[in-house]
């Protein structure tokens, strides 16, 4: 979020650091018009310099404009409704405008005058499709919606009713209970009972369809491996000419500089980065690059009877904006699969596991085959307004028969495999696991500072010495005090390991060797300044350099014996993998 320069004050909109700026007797505008003066005057004595002075860029060195989009100054508007400041409050609203001279100067140094670089020759309209709308209109049953907007139901109080118990979590006994009601009865409803209320619904225009399929597994199952799924290619087309995303969808890759000289890069939405960049450079010019945002996790279905368990798989389009996408009313992830979590007859325990795994694989190539073929001959879709990887070349080096799971699994130990032996992006064009297995928050850093860092920091301190330190600590609002220490925490959620790193490096001080300490920090800085929405190239230099601080002091971790278990070794090499091949370009 954009912040004052000055008090650090966060904002929503960089329109709003401007008109805290403009506040009249703040110090934040005093310290800005000064600035303002020292910049005016240097620009002055820059323009009545010797005309024979050197640039700090030729001309050679800088692309062609005409491949630029400059963001230029709207003076217009940077009127802004300015509320008052703490010294202000009570008082009514009133507009301030700046001077052109100020406004320039002051979203420069905010940051706004950067300079979009766009690929040339991508997204490229193709003549005019059906739209989302246009399908809606050319359903079966249209006919009826000329004399009647909101068919299958009757008018306007019958379609809220049925709009508000089809959203609702009532279940159909209670839905049958509320329309039994005298008073509900007096209403002109076209239903009365959920059935009926359901059969309406179903009339309606429906996205894509569900498909179920029996997964054949090598190895017998206590209960068949049902796959449900629906189409991943309809999916994202019924994203990609929605409507509502038409004002939030990006078609072609950018670079973005933070000033005109272009120096400065900026990481924000996944369009920016250079694995976007390159992908598109491998497509044929004007095809339009989409990005496919998969994501998975184990979840009960459920709970009370039969304790079914599946694996809901998501879609989602990487051109949507990342603001709107990661909101959940925004509905930008669709539920493209159900993939089936079975039990594997199988003597040894840790076979089971690698057989689900490999089910795992079987199913999402079943259901991204379509994503496959689109990669390899392309698709014509409507928008909203009309080389060899290193793990293939690794399988491909085990001579064993993948039936054999035991064996190939031992095989596959050398070099750190799980044991599948079809993954599902091995014919995928343009996919590489590098770049679409990126690290997530959640599990590769809050869960790795629980499992890793704070036991680092117990085995330093002794668990008793740690939890005192803790329980001692002065209470801040907003975050949470652990009265009683961390180490016997059970059920610790991502807040909670969130709240803890906030004071460990405070916690260790002093207790801990000074290595120790900076291996420790340097993790989090990594951390923290990954967290950010927006990436500069100075940022990442700044991210490469704490990693690499971890590096240099992670000796005393070992040599001082603070990691022990016979796992940790293995799953502490796989942390580190994951946070050196981190690509920025990724996100």
């Amino acid at each position: 979020m954009p912040n004052c320069p000055r008090c650090l004050k966060s904002f929503s909109t960089a329109r709003r650091v401007t008109a805290h700026l403009a506040q009249p007797k703040s110090k934040c505008r005093a310290w800005q018009r000064e600035r303002l003066g020292l910049s005016l005057y240097s620009s002055s004595s820059a323009d009545s310099s010797t005309p024979g002075s050197s640039p700090t860029f030729s001309d050679h060195e800088l692309p062609a404009n005409d491949d630029f989009d400059a963001i230029q100054f709207d003076p217009d508007a940077l009127e802004a409704i300015v509320p008052f400041d703490d010294f202000d409050q009570g008082r009514e609203e009133r507009i301030w405008e700046l001077s052109a001279a100020e406004s320039a100067v002051l979203l420069a140094g905010l940051g706004q005058g950067c300079q979009v670089q766009r690929f040339p020759n991508a997204g490229t309209v193709f003549g005019v499709g059906d739209t989302f709308l246009r399908r809606f209109e050319m359903d079966r049953y249209s006919s009826f919606r000329l004399t009647n907007l909101y068919y299958p139901f009757a008018n306007l109080d019958d379609w809220e009713m049925a709009n508000f118990l089809l959203q609702s979590k009532l279940s159909m006994a209670k839905i049958d209970e509320y329309l039994s009601l005298k008073m509900v009865r007096k209403m002109p409803l076209s239903f009365w009972t959920a059935k009926e209320l359901r059969n309406r619904a179903e009339l309606l225009p429906t996205g894509p369809c569900w498909n179920y399929r029996i997964v054949n597994t090598p190895y017998p199952t206590k209960s068949p491996a049902i796959l449900y799924f629906r189409d991943p290619l309809d999916c994202i087309e019924a994203l990609f000419n929605h409507p509502y995303y038409a004002d939030h969808m990006i078609y072609t890759p950018f670079h973005v500089f933070t000033t005109a000289e272009r120096v400065v890069r900026e990481f924000s939405e996944w369009m920016s980065g250079d694995v976007a960049w390159q992908m598109q450079s491998n497509l044929p010019a004007g095809a339009t690059l989409c990005g496919v945002v998969l994501s998975s996790d184990k979840t009960h279905i459920t709970n009370m009877c039969g304790g079914k368990v599946a694996h809901p798989l998501l879609i989602s389009l990487a051109n949507i904006k990342m603001a709107v996408r990661n909101k959940a009313s925004s509905h930008a992830f669709l539920l493209t699969a159900l993939i089936p979590v079975v039990e594997f007859i199988h003597p040894v325990p840790r076979m089971r596991s690698v057989l689900e795994a490999c089910l795992f694989h079987q199913c999402l190539d079943i259901i991204l085959q379509p994503l496959k073929i689109a990669a390899q001959v392309g698709r014509m879709m409507s928008d909203p307004v009309g080389g060899l990887p290193k793990t293939l070349s690794q399988l491909s080096r085990i001579q064993c028969d993948p039936n054999d799971v035991e064996r190939y699994f031992f095989l596959c130990k050398q070099f750190r495999l799980s044991g599948v032996a079809k993954p599902f992006w091995r014919n995928w064009p343009l996919s590489d696991p590098a770049n679409f297995l990126p690290p997530e928050p959640l599990h590769h850093w809050y869960r790795k500072f629980w499992d890793h860092d704070v036991q680092w920091c117990e085995n330093a301190l002794g668990a008793q010495e740690l939890d005192f330190r803790y329980s001692v600590l002065h209470p801040i609002v907003g975050m949470r005090h652990f009265n009683h220490g961390i180490t016997t925490l059970k059920q610790v959620t991502g807040r909670a390991q969130r709240d803890m790193q906030r004071y460990m490096i405070a916690v260790i001080g002093g207790a801990a060797s000074q290595d120790v300490v900076i291996a420790v920090r340097a993790l989090m800085d990594f951390r923290y300044l990954a967290q950010a929405p927006r990436i500069t190239s100075i940022m990442q230099e700044n991210i490469s350099a704490a990693l690499l601080e971890f590096h240099n002091h992670k000796d005393a971790i070992t040599s001082e014996g603070l990691r022990r278990g016979t796992e940790s070794i293995s799953n502490f090499t796989r942390i580190l993998f994951k946070l050196y091949r981190l690509k920025f370009g990724a996100k």
